[in-house]
């Protein structure tokens, strides 16, 4: 049973479409769901009862996002086709973030196309950010002092911008997310909220740097790929059985030292650790999607988990709860 709370107001006057929505969440897979439209995996990654928070606000073209949990996190997945993501941590903790293997520091803007999203989030981690329309995107950028769009926003990167970009960033955002939040509407016709639109985008574009060095892509393309098929392994079972390590090795096609290597490159930990964190979120949402006479028992057998009490220790330690009780909730 979910308790999440949902919050929806319009922006404008009845002829225009755009929303917002805020939601407060109670786990990692709530959070992500949170995000209607966009194909999100969120796993919970540090030990704790989870509150997290979405603040989703969407202008013709463009969707503006405000959110943070107080659990660590890793974010997977795909924010739409021909269209580009714009972060910037809105938090002071942001040393410890890593997107698509690099790390992110308070003043560090995440950049790149909007499929492929790879994010691991400390613990109180929140962000602002954009996603964008590729088409829409390209018409604003020519409007500025950049002759072209560059090369490198087609790669996943973090550029620094210096604290006087990012702090009017933050301040642009928290200004249009709090009018919004307080149930007013921004704007009263379509082409004001038009404007708008392309005032924070632009305010995105002229924030990013004239160049940057990408002499690093391949490499890291690379250790992400193995990351990937990995995990996609991790999450796969044979005969009703979650696979060993030693099987998805034999499936990515690498050895166990390499993709130790690749992993603590990406996601900052070895596969073993994240495997049984995968595995402890995986069977959080089958508890709680469980059907009538499904047991704790079946449900984390199938996700590996053979001795019933070190699983229950380690569920309630990442959790905070027993995994009986999250059964019992979703009764």
């Amino acid at each position: 049973m979910s308790n999440t709370c949902v919050s929806d107001h319009r922006l404008g006057g009845p002829a225009t479409q755009p929303w917002s929505r805020f939601v407060t969440t109670h786990d990692a897979h709530e959070q992500a769901q949170a995000q209607a439209g966009w194909s999100l995996q969120y796993d919970q990654m540090s030990c704790g009862k989870f509150v997290g928070q979405v603040h989703l606000m969407q202008l013709p073209g463009v969707s503006l996002v405000h959110e943070g949990a107080n659990q660590a996190i890793r974010q997977r997945g795909d924010l739409g086709d021909d269209s580009y993501l714009f972060a910037l941590p809105a938090s002071a903790n942001a040393g410890s973030a890593l997107f698509s293997g690099a790390m992110v520091g308070q003043h560090d803007i995440m950049v790149g196309p909007s499929d492929g999203l790879d994010l691991c989030s400390p613990a109180h981690f929140h962000l602002i950010g954009i996603v964008v329309d590729a088409e829409l995107l390209a018409s604003l950028w020519a409007r500025t002092h950049h002759p072209s769009m560059a090369a490198w926003v087609s790669h996943q990167r973090v550029v620094s911008i210096g604290a006087e970009r990012a702090q009017c960033l933050l301040a642009l955002h928290q200004q249009i997310f709090q009018c919004s939040q307080s149930g007013l509407p921004l704007a009263a016709t379509t082409k004001a909220l038009e404007i708008l639109r392309d005032d924070v985008i632009l305010a995105w574009i002229d924030a990013l740097p004239a160049t940057c060095d990408v002499s690093d892509v391949r490499a890291a393309s690379m250790r992400k790929a193995v990351v990937h098929r990995a995990c996609d392994w991790m999450l796969q079972t044979s005969d009703d059985e979650a696979l060993s390590m030693l099987d998805i090795c034999k499936r990515v096609g690498v050895s166990s030292r390499k993709l130790n290597y690749c992993f603590q490159e990406i996601l900052g930990m070895s596969p073993m650790k994240y495997q049984r964190i995968t595995r402890l979120n995986r069977t959080q949402q089958a508890l709680k999607q469980a059907h009538d006479g499904q047991s704790v028992f079946d449900i984390a057998s199938r996700w590996g988990f053979w001795h019933m009490g070190q699983f229950s220790q380690d569920y309630k330690r990442l959790f905070g709860e027993l995994p009986s009780a999250t059964l019992r909730a979703s009764a």
